[in-house]
């Protein structure tokens, strides 16, 4: 059994990329499957995950390497259930120099750095009203921040995903933001849904969650 997983961005036009990766780990963070995204079909791209053995609920992470694109995780899932899921991908904004992503008074030396989360929800605000940032672009920042939380909850910090919330974390530190993780959420996903990446499956109702419950905190 395999599950294929197409990859789109907030448009929902394929990412021909093959800088897409994808993980798809269990509850503790272990590695089932890791693949490279390529052409599926004659359009489309992603690539195809084996079905654990015996099953297991497991997390999907997929994560550009380019930093184009913004990284999503769907959990928990049980893909022995589908053959498909879908996954978009939003849009990382460009850093300024100097860091804190552009616009008035956020250079690296600025006192408005933002420190806690209603002020990382006026900082998203802020930049998109000053035409900084596209809705997209505040999109992939949350989806920054919640890939960060919930890699932080599970990852061996040796391991391929803590890889990863490291290189997120750089990603959020050039626009301004520092993230601390709830250390009361365990596992490779979490409840709730903070809309920063899309997912479905084909023929029916979504099994798990695409992106969960999260802690912000912003500054220097």
């Amino acid at each position: 059994m395999s599950c294929d997983v197409y990859v789109s961005d907030d448009l929902l036009a394929p990412i021909r990329s093959g800088a897409v990766e994808l993980l798809e780990l269990d509850y503790a963070g272990r590695q089932i499957d890791h693949q490279w995204s390529g052409r599926l079909g004659t359009s489309a791209y992603g690539a195809t995950l084996a079905t654990p053995a015996p099953t297991t609920p497991v997390t999907v992470w997929v994560n550009d390497t380019s930093r184009r694109y913004a990284p999503a995780s769907l959990g928990y899932l049980d893909i022995s259930l589908t053959t498909r899921l879908d996954v978009a991908l939003y849009p990382v904004p460009v850093p300024a120099s100097g860091g804190g992503g552009g616009g008035p008074g956020l250079g690296t030396q600025s006192a408005t750095r933002p420190q806690t989360p209603d002020e990382v929800a006026q900082l998203i605000a802020q930049q998109m009203r000053w035409g900084v940032w596209s809705e997209a672009e505040a999109n992939g920042v949350r989806a920054l921040v919640d890939a960060v939380i919930r890699g932080t909850a599970v990852a061996d910090p040796d391991g391929v995903l803590g890889e990863r919330v490291a290189q997120w974390r750089e990603q959020l530190a050039a626009l301004g933001i520092a993230v601390v993780a709830d250390k009361t959420h365990r596992g490779s996903g979490s409840s709730g849904s903070s809309g920063s990446s899309g997912a479905r499956r084909a023929g029916g109702e979504d099994r798990g969650e695409a992106s969960g419950g999260m802690v912000i905190g912003a500054g220097t």
